[in-house]
């Protein structure tokens, strides 16, 4: 077992106040590069030896690798429950299992559960945490915004910020190149939460709008392993295929990619030997590329968590990479702020709409030729060999420039100390302790203030006092929906 970083040490703690407390649903809000795997590696090890038998829960074949070597790194006793894996062993204490494997072979009995990237819960996990109700379920993730996440977690812990990891030099801090201009989203439709796909690659395709990715790389970027996220499979490609047209080294991977040829492409970028990788969504979670230091954006999404997972593949830091570029044709820095400046404090609460689902009668379409075999068939895919065609869009290029966006200027220390002394005040005003400065002071600037015992209270400028009447109010309503009545039965601490 490795020696956690104080950060680690720090969300072990965390969590297991929050046991304590009586809490057994509990989110790990933590970035990229913060090391998830290893603190729940630590706390697979603990419970081990305490006699339990964990879980440890991906929702990616791709996923159950990564981990079962970090897994191995440690020594831990561990078996695989996925497809037929040759680690496959139902009576080791620890297993790393697909949620697509556990949904189809029935229950699995667990002590002690980690459920890596939460923020995608299907209805497998919700299944489990309901019929084993009285074991921890720990979930993991950068991104925990997943609309009704809090209604099957009941508690938040976050150690750490990105600013703060960034500071530290954990991360890599990024430049930013976006449109001087807004994108019109007014025809655009919204379908799960996100701008809908067709309509929206009839947005990204205007050349007044995508501008010309390929130069502007050759530009800012030449020569950054680079990772493009699209529209949509056809809009990948076309990317891929304009930046072969300069000599760079480009390849497109989809979930139709198999797993093999993934892998070989991934290696292969990750040696150097690819110079682009193109994608839709396929490396916005769990993928570990730090070789990777410009990232380019042309598709807009209204999803934060897509935003802040995407943001996140180019903030690992690599030798020789003293900071990362983002290449933002979508604009979706603009829309959603600076990632290190988005800090989650609550887990939603709030359920989706209910959808209603209509039904229609469709005319049967007209017979089509195979424009690969000459079949004549009357469905998308080809019957006779297997065809899908594709919808490749002509993607104009049209001259336009990506401007640099200016950071805010960071806080001096002298004006952290300032807020902090301000907190301070009211805090022993109101009879809190010490340390609430402490977390209002880092939730203010993204990032903590070291060395405070020789700060004295200072009593709160105007500013201040909306400042946290602000806070107050947010806290209140978030207690509120906490709140709920609910009883809790108070569990053992297994990885003390």
């Amino acid at each position: 077992m490795r020696d956690l970083y104080p950060h680690q040490t720090k969300a072990v703690e965390m969590l297991r106040e929050s046991i304590r407390q009586g809490n057994k649903r509990i989110v790990l809000a933590a970035p990229c590069s913060f090391g998830k795997t290893q603190v729940a590696s630590y706390m697979i090890e603990r419970a081990i030896e305490k006699g339990k038998r964990c879980g440890f829960i991906v929702d990616r074949v791709e996923l159950v690798d990564q981990a079962v070597e970090r897994f191995d790194e440690d020594g831990i006793d561990l078996g695989v429950l996925q497809g037929n894996h040759w680690r496959t062993n139902g009576s080791k204490p620890c297993q790393v299992a697909t949620i697509q494997t556990l949904n189809k072979r029935g229950m699995q009995d667990f002590d002690f559960c980690i459920i890596d990237e939460c923020h995608v819960l299907h209805k497998t996990h919700k299944k489990y945490m309901e019929t084993y109700n009285n074991i921890p379920f720990i979930g993991l993730s950068a991104s925990p915004f997943t609309r009704g996440l809090g209604l099957f977690f009941q508690d938040l812990v976050v150690p750490i910020t990105t600013a703060e990891l960034i500071q530290m030099g954990a991360l890599c801090d990024y430049d930013c190149f976006a449109p001087p201009y807004t994108l019109d989203m007014s025809k655009v439709k919204t379908k799960a939460g996100d701008w809908e796909e067709k309509s929206l690659s009839k947005v990204v395709d205007d050349p007044k709008i995508i501008g010309d990715i390929v130069t502007t790389h050759q530009r800012l970027a030449k020569g950054r392993p680079t990772v493009v996220f699209a529209v949509n499979i056809a809009h990948s490609k076309h990317i891929c295929e304009e930046f072969k047209k300069v000599g760079l080294r480009a390849a497109h991977v989809d979930c139709y990619t198999d797993k093999d040829t993934r892998k070989i492409i991934n290696d292969q970028f990750k040696d150097g030997m690819i110079d682009v990788l193109s994608c839709v969504a396929i490396f916005e979670k769990g993928w570990d590329a730090p070789i990777a230091s410009c990232l380019i954006q042309a598709a807009p999404t209204k999803s934060v968590m897509r935003y802040v997972q995407q943001v996140g593949r180019i903030l690992r830091t690599h030798p020789g990479k003293d900071k990362s570029i983002i290449l933002d044709h979508a604009g979706n820095t603009t829309y959603h702020g600076w990632v290190e400046e988005i800090i989650p404090n609550e887990l939603c609460t709030k359920e989706k709409k209910d959808q209603e689902v209509i039904k229609k009668e469709k005319k049967k379409a007209n017979p089509t030729v195979c424009e690969k075999c000459g079949y004549l068939k009357d469905s998308f895919v080809c019957g006779a060999c297997g065809h899908k065609p594709e919808f490749i869009q002509n993607v104009e290029i049209a001259d336009g420039d990506l401007e640099k966006k200016a950071k805010k200027p960071k806080a001096t220390k002298e004006e952290k100390e300032l807020w902090y002394s301000m907190f301070l005040y009211y805090a022993r005003d109101k009879g809190k302790k010490d340390g609430w400065a402490y977390f209002k002071t880092r939730e203010r600037f993204g990032a903590a203030l070291a060395g405070t015992k020789h700060l004295k209270p200072v009593k709160p400028t105007g500013e201040a006092l909306k400042y946290i009447k602000y806070l107050n109010i947010k806290f209140a309503k978030g207690k509120a929906k906490a709140n709920a009545p609910r009883e809790q039965e108070r569990i053992p601490d297994l990885f003390s």
